[in-house]
């Protein structure tokens, strides 16, 4: 009786694994000890066996998303609010070879931003040169929805130099929703 060769799921998934940083390389050990030439040439059970060396050995397969989520994108950008943080994503995504937070996958955002998390937020000073937290931009989103506030808001905007919300640093936000609550007394 033959073994029935690998499933196209199993495929799929060896060949995720063979982008990995070590997967190319424990791909090619096993096939060599199996003395199969490719990949394709492995049976059900080989695959199945191979692909549990590769999971032990901690080999992660590359994310399919290509880029981070936007509530991710976003946390990274507001939790850059000091040297020491900001340091952290200049250094992974050098790491990572990359240069912008949109190139990271969704785990790598994942990792990146529980490193940040974990280093020390700046100072009070850096914090309000730092970009808006997403609260602000959200609720400053809202009040350009409002006819009563949406010129005040974008007269706002065009003082600060910026175009949306999101561009905004945590002070000026925080000046804008100051100035609106004081016309809403």
């Amino acid at each position: 009786m033959t073994d029935s060769r690998l499933s196209a799921a199993q495929k799929k998934l060896i060949d995720r694994f063979s982008a990995a940083k070590d997967g190319k390389r424990i791909i090619e050990k096993y096939l060599k000890e199996t003395e199969k030439k490719t990949v394709e040439d492995l049976t059900l059970q080989e695959a199945s066996r191979l692909i549990t060396r590769i999971k032990d050995g901690r080999i992660q397969a590359p994310s399919t998303k290509t880029s981070p989520t936007v509530k991710q994108a976003t946390l990274i950008r507001s939790l850059q609010d000091g040297d020491e943080r900001i340091r952290i994503t200049a250094d992974y995504l050098r790491k990572m070879g990359i240069t912008e937070i949109s190139e990271l996958s969704v785990s790598q955002a994942s990792q990146l931003i529980d490193r940040l998390l974990a280093a020390k937020s700046g100072t009070k000073e850096e914090r309000s040169m730092s970009p808006a937290t997403m609260k602000q931009i959200r609720y400053i989103e809202k009040l350009l929805e409002n006819e009563k506030f949406k010129k005040t808001v974008e007269d706002l905007l065009r003082k600060y130099r910026k175009k949306t919300a999101d561009e905004l640093t945590r002070k000026e936000a925080g000046e804008i929703i100051d100035r609106v609550i004081e016309i809403q007394k």
